[in-house]
């Protein structure tokens, strides 16, 4: 029997943006016009076209002349007791049931009922991806039982997701459809609700993946692929997202977004090139992404002035000052590049904390606390690590000598530096920044359940990041010998001041900041800190808190100190 591959999930400039404050830069989602799409998915391999613009068929309508298109939509749907909002992609519709679907999007019971008797086939697109950031685990169970056909291969969605979806639906029993059902008041619509249909589709707005994500099903008749799809004999095929996904697809609209603006006949031919296609559109990645990439020397712009700085500023203290400036301003071009990066992480990352709980519940996945420490010190390439046991690794930053990418070690993982100089006035202490991108894709592919920073440098700060970013707990520690390097700035009243505003905007990071003492507890309590996140842990007290590898060494290898970091560690569990 002959097959058919669609992509189920496309959008166009008739996906209009839906929040107010994104609607006064930008009034679509999505820059690639009606005919790209088509064209672009016949080339790819795809038996039939369809648009599926957000509550629009507008996009659908402009190419229904054309051989194997047909009409579908992305609509916004909310739970009428909470407001929360998913999306459902309804597929081969007409301009009298688009209406009518509109008209009932408000109320997702009513909406399902209505597909169910018009027999309109429909499924639940990025069951994992919040739409207005209310999803949350009970709207989940219900969609388990309001609809039998889920999109569980998301070209925009991380891979993870993505797999857990589809574990997931297919070790649904009719026994935990019923404990739903009873439990949240829900009836089913179908005969089986436990056995799920699985799609899949692009979620393309740039026009770079159209048709790398897509269904298979039967054909050759669009009614029979339909048919297949109604039944559970299709199949998702192509690949999910990640960050670089996003990014690129970030750049791509941004540029269409620009010519729509500017006119047609303002092209790029470098940027026409590299963003009409996924492959060429590597060039990004090889441009933003290279790990030991330095930005352009804006100041000092004579080498032998930068150099002369370079060498002499851990000696001279007002040179540090002149290199720390120069080390920012020639990578602050690259670090801005990067912020689409940034952006697909923090988007695939958003729902995590759902993910997680889902995936312990449905899973019955309950490991240990897996808790990354966040550190500025130097750590020697022949450090003994971590004791065995706990899960537990530390992150820091430093050249390194044998690799180049990187070094691991018994729990001690090591990143380049993109940026490396002495601190201002303190030119002994040397901040390395690790590379960001990286350091956040690391902690996101080890699944870390926790962060702990222990000091407040450079490595510190992607700690913070990282945590926003990946929506993970953050606990920080303060100790009285961690500001011993820096007292020589205590002297002025005013350098004093500059380094506790810093350390107070740090510290307000923390979900929750261990101290060794109260006299430690209340010099932050003074320092506008709430005590409501500080914990006290008396063993800590009398350590080195010097920011060398010896004083980690010491904390990290005290079974006593250890068991009681991983008292605090399992509370946030």
């Amino acid at each position: 029997m002959r097959v058919c591959k669609v992509d189920l999930h496309v959008h166009s400039p008739y996906s209009r943006v839906e929040k107010d404050v994104l609607r006064r830069v930008i009034s679509s989602e999505s820059y690639t016009l009606p005919e790209e799409i088509y064209y672009k998915a016949k080339k790819r391999g795809m038996d039939f076209v369809t648009v599926t613009d957000h509550n629009s068929i507008e996009g659908a309508l402009e190419i229904a002349h054309l051989p194997s298109v047909f009409i579908s939509e992305e609509v916004t749907v909310k739970f009428p007791e909470d407001g929360c909002s998913i999306h459902v992609v309804v597929l081969d519709i007409n301009e009298e049931k688009h209406r009518e679907i509109q008209r009932l999007k408000d109320n997702v019971y009513e909406l399902v009922r209505y597909l169910h008797s018009e027999n309109i086939v429909h499924f639940v697109a990025h069951p994992f991806s919040s739409v207005d950031g209310k999803l949350r685990k009970e709207h989940w169970e219900k969609m388990l039982v309001l609809f039998d056909i889920f999109e569980v291969r998301n070209g925009t969605q991380k891979e993870e997701d993505n797999l857990l979806l589809e574990r997931i639906l297919k070790d649904l029993s009719p026994e935990k459809i019923e404990e739903i059902a009873n439990k949240y008041s829900v009836a089913p619509l179908s005969q089986t609700p436990w056995k799920k249909s699985m799609v899949a589709g692009s979620d393309d707005h740039s026009g770079l993946y159209i048709g790398k994500t897509y269904t298979v099903g039967e054909g050759p008749s669009l009614s029979a692929f339909l048919n297949s799809i109604r039944e559970g004999r299709c199949k998702p095929e192509g690949r999910g997202g990640s960050y670089l996904t996003i990014g690129h697809s970030i750049y791509a609209t941004g540029y269409k977004f620009y010519k729509h603006k500017a006119g047609k006949n303002s092209k790029i031919r470098f940027f026409d090139m590299i963003l009409d296609d996924e492959k060429k559109g590597k060039v990004l990645e090889k441009i933003f992404l290279s790990n030991n990439r330095r930005g352009l020397s804006l100041f000092p712009k004579n080498l032998l002035v930068y150099l002369f700085i370079k060498k002499f500023s851990k000696k001279m203290s007002f040179l540090s000052s002149i290199a720390a400036i120069t080390e920012f301003t020639r990578n602050l071009p690259f670090y801005t590049a990067l912020f689409p990066y940034l952006f697909g992480l923090s988007y695939q990352n958003k729902d995590r904390n759902l993910t997680r709980e889902i995936k312990r519940e449905y899973l019955n996945c309950q490991d240990g606390v897996k808790v990354a420490v966040f550190f500025d010190g130097k750590i020697p390439d022949k450090a003994r690590g971590l004791p065995e046991g706990e899960n537990i690794e530390v992150l820091g930053c430093g050249k390194i000598r044998k690799k180049k990418k990187g070094f691991s070690l018994n729990g001690f993982t090591l990143f380049p530096p993109v940026m490396d100089f002495s601190f201002p006035f303190c030119p002994e202490i040397n901040f390395s920044f690790p590379p960001l991108i990286e350091l956040v894709s690391y902690c996101e592919k080890r699944e870390f359940d926790l962060f702990h920073v222990l000091t407040p440098g450079p490595v510190g700060v992607c700690g913070i990041l990282a945590s926003k970013i990946l929506k993970v707990p953050l606990i920080g520690v303060y100790h009285e010998g961690l500001l011993t390097p820096f007292s020589p700035l205590f002297s002025k009243d005013n350098l004093k001041n500059v380094v506790w505003l810093y350390l107070g905007w740090f510290y307000n990071q923390m979900d929750r900041i261990i101290v060794a003492s109260e006299k430690e507890a209340e010099i932050l309590e003074r320092k506008n800190i709430p005590g409501k996140k500080i914990e006290i842990v008396p063993l800590l007290e009398g350590k080195d808190f010097s920011w060398s590898f010896e004083s980690l060494d010491k904390i990290f290898n005290d079974g006593a100190v250890l068991k009681s970091l991983f008292k605090t560690y399992k509370s946030f569990y």
